[in-house]
């Protein structure tokens, strides 16, 4: 499936993909003689000094949806307004949770795509996910299934202006930079890496330190501050939530792929508990009964002996405490196993496969592994 960008998700814009398209809209229209589908572009505010582009009304959305090659794509994103998530799009209105088709709403409605952040406040965000999953639904990129990181500790409080959550962990400046400036990231000689939220009126800023030498940066703390030159700070927790979230995801990525020196740390938390509920809904869905997440393990209770694998790393012991040499092929397995969303998870997909062959202990076919079990590791 095309890779394409994450929407206003991540860019803080409206839809980035109108704009941006897609290598196959892009031959598509180039094979037409055109530069731009219908409905392909939103326009900019004239006049406003950020640049910021308006949302679109929904006219707009529903030219989106009829267009051969973009509508697809949209029929399988979740749409909100200003009071919480409406539904998917589609032509006969918005397809809601509860399998019912809503009225598209009045022209001067305000929508946008939505965002775990403001699925949280309504308490329908796992409603969304096991609607997503049992329709099996593949999103174009994680959103429904999307991590997202909260303000914690003294980020709440007002009372610090960064967040040190990072803070201390070298990574290599090549390969982090390269990831923040896909996911639009200015590298900034004199003052560290910043990425503009526009239409949020925020700028996210990471401090680094160069003096671990060319190959590796050390992160500082991050913080906020207005759009603009000069802008005052912005204390975390006064940050818009999608803002923050976004923010951290990206910084949270670079640790657990660019991470140097000593033992990478991982995936964070969000990373972790949306892998929990994937399991959870697999195995839902397969009518397993033998799984269930503890904490950071998932624990698994198999015809030859109880067994737990770590949701970040995927390393799998039996009990009391054996390490299980488990060998699997994410590429392999990408296409046997349902994921809602077409991102890349080769170390998800590690996860979630060998939590589903200890619990099909008695079925394994490789000789090595299931004489290994037999005899009680």
């Amino acid at each position: 499936m095309d890779r394409i960008i994450d929407l206003e998700l991540t860019r803080g814009e409206e839809p980035e993909i109108w704009t941006q398209k897609t290598p196959r809209i892009q031959a598509a229209q180039s094979a037409n003689g055109r530069t731009q589908g219908p409905g392909l572009a939103t326009p900019s505010v004239p006049g406003k000094p950020d640049g910021a582009r308006r949302r679109p009304p929904v006219s707009q959305w529903k030219n989106i949806l009829a267009h051969p090659l973009a509508g697809p794509l949209l029929q399988r994103l979740l749409l909100a307004d200003a009071t919480g998530p409406l539904g998917f799009p589609t032509a006969a209105g918005l397809l809601a949770a509860d399998a019912s088709i809503r009225d598209w709403p009045p022209e001067s409605t305000v929508l946008h795509l939505a965002h775990p952040n403001g699925l949280l406040p309504a308490g329908t965000w796992h409603t969304w996910q096991r609607f997503v999953f049992t329709r099996r639904i593949v999103q174009p990129f994680k959103q429904i299934f999307r991590e997202i990181h909260l303000p914690v500790g003294e980020e709440t409080t007002g009372r610090t202006a960064t967040s040190a959550r990072f803070a201390g962990h070298d990574v290599f400046s090549a390969r982090a930079l390269a990831i923040l400036g896909r996911r639009g990231w200015i590298h900034h000689p004199d003052e560290g890496l910043y990425r503009a939220f526009r239409n949020d009126d925020r700028c996210a800023w990471l401090a680094i330190d160069h003096d671990r030498g060319q190959k590796l940066i050390s992160l500082q703390h991050i913080h906020f501050t207005r759009f603009g030159r000069n802008a005052a700070h912005v204390a975390p927790g006064d940050v818009p939530p999608r803002v923050f979230s976004e923010t951290l995801r990206d910084i949270d990525l670079i640790v657990s792929v660019a991470h140097a020196g000593g033992a990478a740390p991982g995936p964070g938390q969000s990373t972790v508990a949306i892998r929990a509920d994937l399991i959870r809904k697999t195995c839902r869905m397969l009518e397993i009964t033998n799984v269930e997440i503890d904490g950071r393990h998932a624990r698994v209770t198999g015809r030859l002996g109880n067994y737990r694998v770590h949701l970040g790393s995927g390393v799998a012991h039996r009990d009391p405490g054996i390490m299980i040499p488990l060998r699997t092929d994410p590429q392999h397995e990408r296409g046997r196993l349902f994921l809602p969303f077409a991102d890349d998870d080769p170390q998800g997909i590690d996860v979630l496969s060998r939590v589903l062959l200890l619990a099909h202990d008695h079925t394994l076919r490789d000789p090595v592994l299931a004489r290994t079990l037999h005899q009680g590791g």
